[in-house]
């Protein structure tokens, strides 16, 4: 199955389950580029897998929350713009996260 850039973005009111989330992210071989929002390439049943994992993770928490996970094409991440500034960038990272 065809990998495609994914983009996982989700709001967690719960502490433990938003570290559940963070960690099902980093599981799938996603990276982070802001606090709660990952980035990597999946295909579309590892990203549907993603998506269940934090669903339950939101409705185990009985809180609030939001989760996307979306594909986005080669030529459309190629126009997009991202910035990175840390203690430690490395160049190739600048650019593409994937």
């Amino acid at each position: 199955m065809k990998e495609r850039i994914t983009i996982a973005l989700y709001d967690l009111e719960s502490n433990k389950y938003r570290k559940k989330s963070q960690s099902s992210c980093e599981n799938h071989g996603l990276k982070r580029f802001q606090y709660s929002g990952y980035m990597g390439k999946l295909p579309m049943t590892l990203r549907r897998k993603l998506f269940d994992e934090i669903r339950k993770h939101i409705l185990m928490s009985k809180k609030s929350g939001r989760v996307l996970v979306m594909p986005v094409c080669e030529l459309d991440f190629e126009s997009a713009f991202l910035f990175e500034e840390a203690e430690e960038v490395n160049e190739e990272d600048d650019r593409y996260l994937c």
